[in-house]
């Protein structure tokens, strides 16, 4: 029985761990390029960035309330300056087609 309560109690510990820690938001300082050409200096929100994000968020100044919100369309890349890495924006066709694989060479020539 008192394994049962110390599994219980693990479980709750890490649940509320990873929800601290996911709820967190870390701005890099850095600046966002819009396709209109415009450049805005700014603290980005950059929590989770790679996970393929469909808007941007980011203030002003570090102590704003408010964040401002660009969906992924209207960004042409933006840059982060604490990591000194530029990321852009492109559309690209990705062929779909099935590739028949046992046809493929294998080995350098």
């Amino acid at each position: 029985m008192t394994n049962i309560y110390l599994r219980f109690l693990i479980c709750i510990a890490l649940n509320l761990m990873a929800s601290i820690s996911h709820g967190q938001e870390k701005f890099s300082k850095g600046y966002i390029v819009l396709t209109n050409k415009d450049t805005i200096n700014c603290l980005i929100n950059d929590t989770r960035r790679l996970d393929n994000k469909k808007a941007f968020s980011f203030k002003k100044e570090q102590n704003d309330e408010a964040e401002i919100r660009y969906p992924i369309e209207e960004i042409s890349s933006l840059y982060l300056s604490k990591e000194d890495i530029t990321y852009f924006n492109y559309n690209v066709n990705i062929d779909k087609k099935p590739v028949n694989t046992d046809r493929l060479e294998v080995g350098i020539k």
